[in-house]
């Protein structure tokens, strides 16, 4: 049997960094995505990972998989079993995929910090999200006997930039696995729980944006744990531009909270204007028309920077865009990272013209269509 699941990217198109301060967020996935593909291996004695973006194949016996218990089940308030990661449980996981055999004739990875560059850091984390669900839902779904499977990871949405790369993969790996131990096709809640999890291993304290819209997929607003989708979408399409500047979502998010600590009036009148701005987008884009997007995003781009999100080459890329009458923003954590260049019905060939112009810069731009489905299974 083989099972294949896939699941969206996403943007943040008004509210990051007030979601941590409880205010209104709205999320929405592209048409980037992550593929999982597990194939049961019968009689091979082996758990194998092939994490084919970053060219690692990576395999543990079952006889050693079988040994570990990680005690990370606890019954929610559905009566699920659910596994709950923490940093405890991440250190036994990294100790495992440390012994794993490598496949792939390219080092290995290494327990030395000093050579880990981002490559191996990455094939890490994904391999500890992967082990401690697979573990978690053996404890949970099949505690008599671990299955032998081999699951193959492929994506096309870069990571580090803001367009939930790691939602993405927690998201479909938490549902092709769960149909593996089910038997069936999960519903979408079990799947999140799962995913939001995984996505602790990868955040720390995830908000639950992420997972939840490369689970549910189109547009999404949030507000203090409250969930609603947009009805009559009224964008389809935005320019997408990789600054090609890496950025750390945990540090730049703990640098807004300092300056919080430090002018809480300031910053909590910053967040209120921000979480003000998506509300007025939200209506907006459900068809609203008393309200001016490009003004919005603009203003909204202006606090960002006031909260120590910016960075140069954003600016460098929203001052091309709007050389030919477009407005745009960071997406995500900022400091470097994605812009969004709202484009709405502009004609064809002027977005072309600065896509040009911003690939010319030295900028990775690309039209991208938004609002797009969520996690699939084939």
């Amino acid at each position: 049997m083989v099972v294949t699941v896939t699941a969206p990217g996403k943007v943040i198109l008004f509210g990051e960094h007030a979601v941590c301060f409880g205010k209104v967020t709205i999320a929405t996935a592209i048409d980037r995505k992550t593929t999982v593909e597990i194939n049961f291996q019968t009689g091979s004695d082996f758990v194998s990972l092939n994490l084919v973006d970053l060219v690692y194949y990576i395999k543990w016996p079952l006889q050693q998989l079988s040994q570990i218990k990680l005690d990370s089940l606890v019954e929610d308030d559905h009566g699920d079993q659910i596994g709950v990661y923490n940093d405890e449980i991440g250190k036994i996981l990294e100790e495992i995929v440390l012994t794993g055999i490598n496949c792939a004739n390219n080092g290995g990875l290494k327990s030395d910090t000093t050579s880990k560059n981002d490559v191996i850091l990455s094939a890490i984390e994904s391999s500890k999200s992967f082990l401690f669900l697979y573990l978690s839902m053996a404890s949970s779904y099949r505690p008599e006997k671990l299955p032998e499977i081999d699951v193959t990871l492929s994506s096309n949405i870069p990571v580090g930039a803001g367009l939930g790369s790691s939602s993405a993969f927690s998201v479909s790996l938490a549902g092709a696995l769960l149909k593996c131990f089910l038997g069936t096709k999960p519903d979408n809640q079990l799947i999140n729980k799962w995913a939001f999890q995984s996505e602790k291993q990868f955040h720390g304290k995830p908000s639950g944006i992420d997972n939840n819209i490369a689970t549910a997929g189109g547009t999404l607003i949030f507000k203090d744990n409250s969930i609603r989708q947009a009805h009559n979408m009224r964008l389809t399409k935005i320019i997408l531009v990789d600054t090609k500047v890496k950025r750390n979502t945990k540090t730049l998010v703990s640098g807004t909270i300092a300056r919080r600590k430090m002018f809480p009036e300031i910053m909590n009148n910053v967040m209120d204007a921000i979480g003000n701005i998506s509300t007025k987008a939200w209506e907006y884009l459900n068809g609203n028309n008393s309200y001016d997007l490009k003004t919005m995003v603009e203003m909204n781009q202006y606090l960002l920077n006031c909260i120590g999100a910016g960075h140069t080459a954003i600016d460098d890329a929203l001052a091309t865009a709007r050389k030919y009458g477009f407005q745009g923003k960071l997406t995500g954590a900022g400091g470097g990272g994605c812009v969004l260049i709202f484009i709405e019905d502009a004609p064809e060939e002027l977005v072309e013209n600065v896509l040009i112009d911003l690939n010319h810069g030295g900028f990775q731009a690309q039209a991208v269509q938004i609002n797009c489905p969520g996690i699939s299974f084939q």
